[in-house]
């Protein structure tokens, strides 16, 4: 199908119609005021006040729906509370919030608290539903006061100069746009539904298998089928251990090679977009070498970096993996490489890290050791097949998903910057 071909509109283009003002002459720019402690956690009330952290719940992703504070009337008047009305934009305009570029929508009258920033648009100047989407291409950052506590001023805000087109053409290019963002909020949908059954699977199928026949055993880490053995990883599979960065290797005749890294494992898939060289010497490259099939686990670090991998099917070759990163290479007569991924990444394995793991206050991690002990249930290799096949169905579904949500964020980019000239070409 050829793809239709989108001529970018210049401030000014469409006759004389577009027209470009300052923020202030469009709108009514304030900040929130203080919420008092004594008043925070109603969870029921007249209006609801939202808090930076209010931007972050479900469903709040465009238009505010849900809040954690709400108030009664007579509290609004007893903090002398101005409320926003419906279709006001809000954004953090203190601290580290202001670079999350969060901007948000109104759904009701509403109190905000005084680290959040609103603008009221004139309604016969300017649809609320233009000024949020022309927001999202303001970079927050750009218009804060550096310093320790960067803040944004109402000033400052007021001063952004707007290219804007007629009510009717405001209409129709948010109409364009909230039609691409609705896709997004329902391929988002259908993502978390797929990603929560993956996780629902994973539970099932190692605590019952796919026959779902006799009893489940009991363990430390969570139930098992009955006829399923529980052996220790080193059993059917060896560990390697990785690289250590920064060594000497004066005198030796050293090679550069590409290096796995943390940052590269994540838990279900590889992100090898940036890998990193590093140096080791000739003779080690086979120590250390990566091999199809191996299974790369990391160490750990933040608890979401603990022990999470996936498979190594030799997309760099050659390549090697650093200290912190394991290769489990599974004897495939009794452990599928793909079974075991699927271990790694279900609520049973995760369980066993967490227990075993030596922590600080606020890393976690595990050693080859511990690694090597991990209890492994091990059901027959025909079993595992089919349980490997049934899950990569599931995760072919989610590349699917994530493919297509892809696009549509990709498209609603495009079109964004295609529709609405940003502020440095308004100037």
């Amino acid at each position: 199908m050829r793809e239709a071909t989108i001529v970018k509109p210049q401030v000014g283009a469409i006759g004389t119609a577009w027209q470009r003002q300052k923020l202030s002459e469009l709108s009514t720019i304030r900040a929130g005021i203080a919420f008092p402690p004594r008043l925070q956690g109603q969870v029921r009330g007249d209006l609801p006040f939202y808090k930076v952290s209010d931007m972050n719940l479900p469903g709040n992703e465009t238009v505010m729906k849900e809040a954690n504070h709400y108030l009664m009337s007579h509290q609004i008047g007893e903090i002398k509370g101005k409320p926003f009305p419906a279709g006001t934009v809000i954004f953090p305009k203190v601290g580290a919030a202001i670079a999350t570029n969060k901007k948000r929508l109104l759904s009701r009258s509403s109190l905000i608290d005084n680290n959040v920033m609103g603008i009221i648009p004139d309604n016969e100047k300017c649809t609320s539903e233009f000024l949020y989407y022309w927001l999202l291409t303001v970079d927050l950052a750009s218009i804060s006061a550096p310093g320790p506590l960067p803040s944004i001023t109402g000033s400052s805000v007021g001063q952004l100069t707007v290219p804007l087109p007629p009510l009717d053409e405001q209409r129709r290019l948010t109409e364009m746009l909230l039609t691409i963002q609705d896709a997004a909020t329902a391929n988002a949908i259908e993502l978390s539904a797929a990603r929560s059954l993956k996780d629902a699977m994973l539970t099932y199928l190692f605590a019952n298998g796919l026959t779902d026949e006799g009893q489940a055993i009991e363990t430390e880490y969570g139930s098992i089928p009955q006829d399923w053995s529980l052996i220790e990883l080193s059993e059917v599979a060896t560990i390697q251990t990785g690289v250590t960065k920064g060594r000497r290797l004066n005198g030796q005749a050293t090679v550069s090679l590409p290096y796995l890294r943390v940052a590269n494992v994540q838990d279900g898939h590889l992100d090898l977009r940036d890998m990193k060289t590093i140096s080791l010497a000739e003779h080690e490259v086979p120590r250390y070498m990566l091999m199809d099939g191996d299974v790369v686990v990391t160490e750990g670090g933040d608890a979401d970096k603990l022990g999470r991998g996936f498979i190594w099917r030799n997309q760099i070759s050659p390549c090697v993996h650093q200290n912190h990163v394991f290769a489990i290479r599974p004897d495939r007569s009794r452990l599928l490489p793909e079974y075991l991924a699927y271990l790694i990444q279900s609520s049973f394995a995760k369980s066993y890290f967490l227990g075993v793991a030596h922590r600080t206050t606020n890393l976690a991690c595990i050693n080859s050791t511990k690694l090597k002990a991990m209890p492994t249930p091990l059901p027959s290799i025909a079993e595992q097949h089919d349980i490997v096949n049934y899950l990569a169905h599931i995760d072919r579904k989610i590349a699917a998903v994530e493919r297509q949500a892809s696009a549509v964020g990709g498209l609603f980019n495009s079109m964004l910057e295609v529709l609405l000239p940003s502020i440095e070409e308004s100037e």
